[in-house]
Protein backbone atom coordinates (compact mmCIF):
# COMPACT_ATOMS: atom_id res chain seq x y z
CA UNK A 1 0.00 0.00 0.00
CA UNK A 2 1.32 3.32 -0.41
CA UNK A 3 2.03 5.84 2.32
CA UNK A 4 -0.42 7.64 4.37
CA UNK A 5 0.19 9.56 7.15
CA UNK A 6 -2.43 12.03 8.60
CA UNK A 7 -1.65 15.19 6.47
CA UNK A 8 -2.86 12.53 3.40
CA UNK A 9 -5.28 11.41 5.36
CA UNK A 10 -6.88 14.49 5.82
CA UNK A 11 -6.48 15.36 2.12
CA UNK A 12 -9.61 12.92 1.96
CA UNK A 13 -11.37 14.15 4.76
CA UNK A 14 -10.12 11.67 7.37
CA UNK A 15 -9.75 12.13 11.00
CA UNK A 16 -7.40 9.42 11.45
CA UNK A 17 -4.14 7.71 9.64
CA UNK A 18 -6.46 4.15 10.01
CA UNK A 19 -9.39 5.79 8.94
CA UNK A 20 -7.58 6.46 6.03
CA UNK A 21 -6.19 3.38 5.40
CA UNK A 22 -9.53 0.81 5.95
CA UNK A 23 -11.23 3.39 3.36
CA UNK A 24 -8.40 2.56 0.62
CA UNK A 25 -8.27 -1.43 1.61
CA UNK A 26 -11.96 -1.43 0.75
CA UNK A 27 -11.95 1.41 -1.85
CA UNK A 28 -9.12 -0.96 -3.54
CA UNK A 29 -11.39 -4.22 -2.57
CA UNK A 30 -14.18 -3.00 -4.27
CA UNK A 31 -11.77 -1.91 -7.33
CA UNK A 32 -10.44 -5.73 -7.24
CA UNK A 33 -14.03 -6.99 -7.35
CA UNK A 34 -16.33 -4.73 -9.53
CA UNK A 35 -13.70 -2.91 -11.81
CA UNK A 36 -13.06 1.21 -10.93
CA UNK A 37 -16.28 2.96 -9.97
CA UNK A 38 -17.88 5.64 -11.83
CA UNK A 39 -16.34 8.91 -11.96
CA UNK A 40 -12.74 7.65 -11.91
CA UNK A 41 -10.73 9.97 -14.05
CA UNK A 42 -7.86 10.04 -16.04
CA UNK A 43 -4.72 12.01 -14.29
CA UNK A 44 -3.97 14.65 -17.00
CA UNK A 45 -0.43 14.96 -15.54
CA UNK A 46 0.58 11.30 -15.79
CA UNK A 47 -1.03 8.65 -18.20
CA UNK A 48 -0.53 5.71 -16.75
CA UNK A 49 -2.90 7.27 -13.19
CA UNK A 50 -6.28 7.36 -12.12
CA UNK A 51 -8.15 9.25 -9.47
CA UNK A 52 -10.92 7.88 -8.02
CA UNK A 53 -13.15 9.70 -5.35
CA UNK A 54 -12.14 8.87 -1.72
CA UNK A 55 -13.56 9.79 2.09
CA UNK A 56 -15.23 13.45 1.61
CA UNK A 57 -12.80 16.17 -0.34
CA UNK A 58 -9.98 13.49 -1.61
CA UNK A 59 -9.14 11.39 -4.54
CA UNK A 60 -7.13 8.02 -4.45
CA UNK A 61 -4.27 7.50 -6.51
CA UNK A 62 -3.68 4.53 -8.39
CA UNK A 63 -1.05 3.69 -10.58
CA UNK A 64 -1.99 1.52 -13.92
CA UNK A 65 1.30 -1.14 -13.63
CA UNK A 66 1.90 -2.67 -17.66
CA UNK A 67 0.22 -5.95 -16.38
CA UNK A 68 -2.70 -4.22 -15.85
CA UNK A 69 -2.58 -4.15 -12.34
CA UNK A 70 -3.76 -1.11 -10.22
CA UNK A 71 -1.35 0.18 -7.77
CA UNK A 72 -2.64 2.71 -4.90
CA UNK A 73 0.22 5.86 -4.45
CA UNK A 74 -1.18 8.36 -2.56
CA UNK A 75 -4.52 10.47 -1.74
CA UNK A 76 -4.94 13.89 -3.22
CA UNK A 77 -7.25 17.12 -1.96
CA UNK A 78 -10.21 17.38 -4.37
CA UNK A 79 -10.30 21.01 -6.55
Amino acid sequence: MGHIDLPRAERGGFSSISDARQAVRDLSKQIEESGFPEGTIPDSARSHRVLVSIGTSGYAVYQIKSNGNAVFETILEAR
